[in-house]
């Protein structure tokens, strides 16, 4: 990788929540919400040790993973996915801090609205995925990955220009359905 600091600082950021978990260790009951169901009710609790440490952690091993996927590929050597590479270092630790704060606010008795709360950003995580989607480079990792995209860079251009462009309007209307609270 040719930012290592990048990966190391976004590193730090995705277990950063785990400070704040120890901060509040002695607040937080010995079961913790750890999954919401779709009505926005908990339905999966967890101890306290895997709410402050464990979901953090996970969240640095799918970040390592991409960023190792991204450097072992070979088609993305030449640096140009360095855009998506630097979306995809910062989208984990952004994820790892709102995860964890969800948490740690049900662990302590705020009432959390989940199906709002994660209907927002899981809507500009879309937007966010459909503009860097033209930007993504012919590659083996990333994107769209069919077999007439990868015949020729025309057909893989187009397909994420089109795809870039979907991705922006789901994600404008699941932000749409989030502020509504539909349910």
């Amino acid at each position: 990788m040719k930012n290592k600091k990048s990966l190391i600082l976004s590193s730090v950021m995705v277990l950063l929540p785990m400070v704040a978990g120890i901060i509040l260790w002695d607040q937080l009951p010995e079961r913790m919400p750890s999954h919401w169901g779709i009505d926005g009710q908990v339905d999966g609790w967890s101890g306290k040790f895997f709410g402050v440490f464990g979901l953090p952690l996970m969240m640095l091993g799918f970040h390592w993973i991409c960023a190792l996927a991204m450097k072992l590929d070979k088609q993305n050597q030449t640096g140009s996915n360095r855009k998506v590479m630097d979306m995809i270092l910062w989208l984990f630790p952004a994820m790892s801090v709102m995860m964890s704060g969800f948490v740690y606010a049900s662990a302590l008795g705020e009432e959390i609205r989940m199906t709002t709360l994660m209907t927002v950003p899981m809507g500009l995580l879309f937007v966010i995925i459909g503009n860097y989607l033209p930007k993504c480079r012919l590659n083996s990792t990333l994107g769209i990955k069919l077999k007439w995209t990868f015949n020729n860079e025309e057909n893989w251009n187009k397909t994420h220009r089109f795809g870039g462009i979907t991705w922006v309007i789901c994600g404008l209307g699941v932000i749409l359905c989030g502020l509504l609270d539909w349910q």
